[in-house]
């Protein structure tokens, strides 16, 4: 069995397009020094209405941890982009006013024709 040609990999994302109904802001975070001898996470937006599609995982509901002096309940989601995007580990997703922090992100494959990412919601 031969490999999918660039134009069948083409045509099967494009099927995608419908299934895409939402549009993400992905920021990323960088380390500056804060002006005390100390270092801040600034989060800068690296990319601006992003065709996605999400949903939650129904694996596992919420899960707390402590934070500093602080509960943090998350939940489990899946978001599917189109191949390629950039979007990486401990990166944030804004959609539909919800916050998600990126936990993990598909690796290559030989045929990429959607990109999965795993995030928790930031509740």
């Amino acid at each position: 069995m031969r490999p999918p040609s660039v134009k069948e990999i083409a045509a099967m994302t494009s099927a995608l397009t419908p299934s895409l109904t939402s549009r993400a802001v992905i920021n990323r975070p960088t380390t500056t020094p804060d002006g005390a001898g100390g270092q801040t996470t600034v989060w800068n937006v690296l990319a601006t209405g992003v065709p996605c599609f999400y949903s939650n995982t129904g694996r596992g509901g919420e899960h707390e941890q402590v934070v500093g002096t602080r509960i943090e309940v998350t939940e489990n989601w899946v978001f599917l982009f189109y191949p390629y995007q950039d979007v990486k580990h401990k990166d944030q997703i804004a959609v539909d006013g919800r916050s998600f922090e990126v936990g993990s992100v598909s690796g290559p494959s030989t045929v990429n024709i959607i990109l999965t990412v795993g995030a928790e919601e930031i509740l």
